[in-house]
């Protein structure tokens, strides 16, 4: 096996890395998550779309932003998060 050499400097004679990253999840959670976010998919812009066209799509637009930066600004709050 040849040996090569990690980021720091020492020696490895593995090509795998020593942690494993991921949720671990199984076949039929995968399966579950994908089926969920296809039915999802498919019904969002029959709404979405219903919403657009009663309140136009600017304020549908600015809706869907607000939203959107909500969901980036909640993680970080979150308990877990180191706290400085």
């Amino acid at each position: 096996m040849a040996t090569k050499i990690n980021a720091l400097g020492g020696r490895s004679t593995s090509c795998r890395p020593t942690t494993r990253a991921g949720l671990h999840l199984a076949a039929n959670d995968k399966g579950m998550i994908y089926a969920w976010w296809a039915i999802f998919q498919s019904l969002l812009p029959v709404i979405t779309g219903g919403f657009a066209d009663r309140f136009g799509y600017k304020r549908t637009l600015g809706l869907a932003v607000s939203l959107m930066m909500t969901g980036y600004l909640i993680p970080p709050t979150t308990c877990g998060s180191p706290s400085p």
